[in-house]
């Protein structure tokens, strides 16, 4: 199953330099998704995550959902 999902994240991160797929990823909802999925014990993918989130925040809509996702949980741990 790692194996099937680190293959996955790859592919994710190769279509998602093409901003045409970015656009569709950040509306299907995929910023949301990744950030769920980050930092959950045992899942090995979060260096291809991480690289997913870089592609896709470059475009001004992924970058403002990323900020929606995150502001309140983060702005408070990391005070």
């Amino acid at each position: 199953m790692q194996e099937i999902a680190q293959s996955a994240a790859e592919a994710l991160v190769n279509l998602s330099s093409g901003w045409k797929l970015s656009q569709g990823l950040v509306a299907a909802g995929a910023v949301e998704k990744v950030m769920g999925f980050l930092g959950k014990p045992g899942y090995g993918c979060n260096k291809l995550l991480v690289m997913l989130l870089v592609n896709i925040t470059q475009l001004e809509s992924g970058a403002e959902h990323l900020l929606q996702v995150c502001s309140p949980p983060c702005t408070r741990s990391m005070v």
